[in-house]
């Protein structure tokens, strides 16, 4: 009995510290960049964005979990144009998560 109550703390123990490593990798930092659409590339599924204040052109892969909106209407990367106003909110430098087209 002694044995068991043991190996079900120990048990318990790992099951707590393998939740916490889970959230923490699961709960990626997300940054924003706002911007002026360079380039669209359907084709490759990506987009150049010249950012704002720096004007450095930044590449991102836009993923089939990327949603792209101008306004409340949910849109497609073909329908992004050059010189459209975006926020762009990504995970990494390379994997966008949301592209929101400023309406002017």
């Amino acid at each position: 009995m002694k044995h068991l109550s043991k190996l079900l703390t120990l048990l318990l123990v790992v099951v707590m510290i393998g939740s916490f490593t889970t959230s923490i990798y699961s709960q990626e930092e997300v940054k924003t960049i706002s911007g002026i659409v360079k380039a669209v590339d359907v084709k490759n599924n990506s987009i150049t964005v010249i950012e704002d204040g720096t004007q450095i052109d930044l590449n991102f892969t836009v993923t089939e979990e990327t949603v792209i909106k101008k306004g409340d209407k949910k849109i497609e990367l073909a329908d992004l144009q050059e010189n459209d106003a975006v926020d762009v909110k990504f995970f990494d430098s390379t994997k966008v998560k949301f592209i929101i087209v400023k309406i002017k």
